[in-house]
């Protein structure tokens, strides 16, 4: 059941992610010890905003990769992946940008 996964661009942009994505919304509201993530959710939900740090996303990214099975993304794309995924926390870390949050 192999897909069409090659990038970091596909990866977020799968069924997959937004399924896993979709999960993490969900178990965030139980999770009593993120009420400043939570919190900073729901205000910039008001303005149409996502209000999580580039920081967040990219840890998402890289919890939802590690946690995807070889049959949807294989081995050796993980890797790859989770390069593009360190050039991107880099990028953000050389920009100053990490820890802004999202529009």
């Amino acid at each position: 059941m192999k897909n069409n996964i090659k990038t970091l661009d596909d990866f977020i942009n799968s069924e997959y992610f937004e399924t896993y994505e979709e999960s993490w919304y969900s178990n965030l509201v139980c999770s009593p010890w993120n009420n400043d993530l939570i919190e900073r959710i729901h205000e910039a939900a008001e303005d149409g905003s996502d209000g999580r740090t580039n920081e967040e996303v990219m840890e998402l990214w890289q919890e939802s990769l590690d946690n995807c099975y070889d049959d949807v993304v294989s081995y050796d794309t993980k890797k790859n992946i989770t390069v593009e995924i360190k050039e991107c926390v880099l990028w953000h870390e050389k920009n100053g940008s990490l820890f802004k949050q999202l529009g």
